[in-house]
């Protein structure tokens, strides 16, 4: 079988960025008989360890299946695409067909999950892009704007003439 969780956000109407589906989705998984739509509030850790390999747009469910030493398979970006290790990025068809040699030949390795997460740390930058974000952070705003700025900066070799 096949399951389909949305993320509770996803039914928020005061949501960030792209919330909500059309109906018609729903309609149409449901025609599937493989497909089964399961409530929101299931417990993802259930899921994830009784699958074989979690499949997701870019959401939060494949970092918990990385940590919880499962394949990925991802069809959007995310920030944790390029943990080669563990995810499939899907971008074409030719990545389409190589989803059964990854799932059947995956072979989980917790020291490269390790050294891409500090090789991540390294290379990020602290700032927040959600309003519910900035009382959890510790920093203000002007300083979340200059880090960002900074980063970009940074990554495409810009420097300011103080900086240089």
């Amino acid at each position: 079988l096949n399951y389909i969780k949305e993320n509770p956000k996803q039914f928020n109407p005061i949501g960030e960025g792209q919330t909500s589906r059309l109906l018609r989705f729903y309609q149409d998984a449901k025609k599937f008989p493989r497909v089964s739509l399961i409530p929101v509030d299931t417990d993802p850790f259930s899921l994830i360890d009784r699958a074989k390999v979690v499949i997701t747009i870019n959401g939060t469910m494949g970092w918990e299946a990385m940590a919880r030493k499962k394949p990925v398979i991802c069809f959007g970006q995310s920030w944790y695409e390029s943990f080669t290790n563990g995810v499939l990025r899907i971008r074409s068809n030719n990545d389409l067909k190589k989803m059964v040699d990854f799932i059947e030949n995956h072979k989980y390795s917790e020291q490269k999950l390790l050294s891409y997460l500090k090789a991540f740390e390294q290379n990020s930058i602290c700032a927040y892009y959600y309003r519910d974000q900035k009382e959890k952070m510790n920093i203000s705003e002007i300083q979340c704007v200059n880090d960002l700025v900074n980063g970009i900066k940074k990554h495409f070799g810009i420097l300011s003439p103080g900086n240089r």
